[in-house]
């Protein structure tokens, strides 16, 4: 039919636009035209918009199994028939550069193909891949799970020159973040790594520089490695059994506890909660940075930290806190391991801050 060569043409042009104004944008950028810039992104976006609809109408998006056993296929037959061919004529013509092009890309595509076939392997067993951040190579497109390594394998470029994906756990269309925020994450799921002292302490000292009112620090933590038994179970038995299934595997728990008075004149402090709260929250970006996560908790029995630590009554738990290295998914039954690759969800601004009067949004 002719409508469907017309279509194929079409998403083939529409495709093209888009990349090669996209590339039109980031030349005018360096050029010094930002609006030029925006013009050439917003016009590739709309070619995007066109390609979708004739790929749509031509039946080309199945479910997502379908949809990446075809894009290995096309990896794979680029790189078995696309490029060889196309590598040798630039060769035999002296193209030197467009030939070390197509090799990179040519590498590229193979680690593509392995990395759709890990997504196969995953959904064909029920469950979408670990939640990792990508990067992408800058100069040849080399794709990534989690961190670069110092050189690109394919290129040699630096591992600064990788750009990284947005974060698969955050809603798209959120606000740019400061890495660390970005990264932190409350897991379920542990690695048995043990975790230094010395490590805890760093993320202790960082708690301990928080802000609070008048000074007065009502911080206090009690701390407790898997290497001893008895103070770990101790922690351990205040938690509520949903929260003891996983936090059993974390290498530490902590309890965090406010001091209930001002010292500068004994009476109530009641920002006393909100300050061991930004201390913890210290606490867990000191984590984030060093590759540790923090899984704070409010499912813990108040009474029984109480009766296990013998605890005057000036003192008021507030979390207990799982803390280790990120695990895997796998390591969690089928309930948790949902609940840990679902999309992380957040209110929308419009719904939380306001400008000027209550309920208009900011």
């Amino acid at each position: 039919m002719k409508t469907k060569d017309n279509l194929k043409a079409a998403f083939a042009g529409e495709s093209q636009a888009n990349r090669k104004y996209l590339a039109f944008a980031k030349k005018a950028e360096q050029e010094g035209y930002p609006v030029i810039a925006s013009l050439f992104r917003a016009v590739a976006e709309a070619e995007t918009i066109h390609a979708h609809t004739h790929l749509r109408h031509l039946g080309g998006v199945a479910d997502t199994l379908t949809n990446l056993r075809e894009a290995m296929a096309g990896e794979n037959d680029e790189v078995n028939e696309m490029y060889p061919g196309m590598v040798a004529t630039a060769e035999a013509e002296g193209e030197k550069h467009a030939a070390q092009g197509m090799r990179n890309a040519m590498e590229v595509e193979k680690v593509h193909s392995d990395l759709f076939k890990l997504a196969i392997a995953a959904l064909e067993n029920g469950r979408d891949l670990d939640p990792k951040v990508l990067h992408i190579c800058d100069v040849c497109g080399h794709t990534v799970f989690g961190e670069p390594a110092e050189k690109c394998p394919v290129c040699g470029a630096r591992r600064t020159t990788y750009r990284r994906c947005p974060d698969p756990l955050v809603p798209s269309g959120a606000l740019p973040l400061h890495e660390l925020i970005r990264k932190r994450w409350s897991p379920l799921a542990f690695d048995s790594r043990s975790v230094a002292r010395e490590t805890v302490r760093t993320l202790l000292e960082a708690a301990r520089w928080s802000a609070s009112c008048y000074n007065t620090q009502p911080w206090r933590y009690i701390v407790a490695f898997r290497e001893d038994e008895e103070a770990f179970n101790r922690v351990l038995d205040c938690l509520v059994e949903a929260n003891r299934v996983w936090a059993r595997h974390a290498p530490v728990l902590m309890i965090s506890l406010a001091y209930k008075l001002h010292d500068h004149d004994g009476k109530p402090n009641r920002w006393a909660w909100h300050d061991v709260g930004a201390a913890n929250a210290q606490l867990t970006a000191q984590a984030t940075s060093l590759g540790l996560a923090v899984h704070q908790m409010g499912g813990y029995d108040a009474e029984t930290v109480r009766e296990r630590y013998a605890l005057a009554d000036l003192y008021e738990p507030v979390t207990t806190m799982a803390l280790g290295y990120p695990g895997s998914p796998d390591q969690l039954d089928s309930d948790l391991r949902k609940r840990e690759l679902a999309p992380r969800q957040r209110k929308p601004l419009e719904e939380i801050a306001f400008l000027g009067v209550w309920g208009h949004p900011l």
